[in-house]
């Protein structure tokens, strides 16, 4: 695990963010559901999850565009995040 994503557990992971990826995750795996992208906005950092490549990339909010943040599959997300 990386620097940021520690930062990320540390700094933005509560119960209400779990619970907000959570659902997230949980409905767009739901027979029928047609997410393929999305998108958690936090207060310090962004996370991407695609369900089609199934990959997660977390991003510092406060650093350049060019830095590609930290990239998981999205069943290691899933358990370091305890969702």
């Amino acid at each position: 695990m990386n620097e940021l994503f520690q930062r990320f557990l540390s700094e933005e992971i509560n119960e209400g963010a779990r619970e907000l990826l959570r659902t997230g995750v949980l409905s767009a795996q739901e027979p029928g559901a047609v997410t393929f992208i999305r998108e958690f906005n936090f207060n310090l950092f962004d996370v991407l999850i695609d369900f089609e490549t199934r990959v997660v990339v977390v991003q510092d909010v406060l650093l350049p565009e060019t830095d590609p943040g930290s990239v998981m599959s999205l069943d290691e997300f899933r358990s370091l995040c305890g969702i």
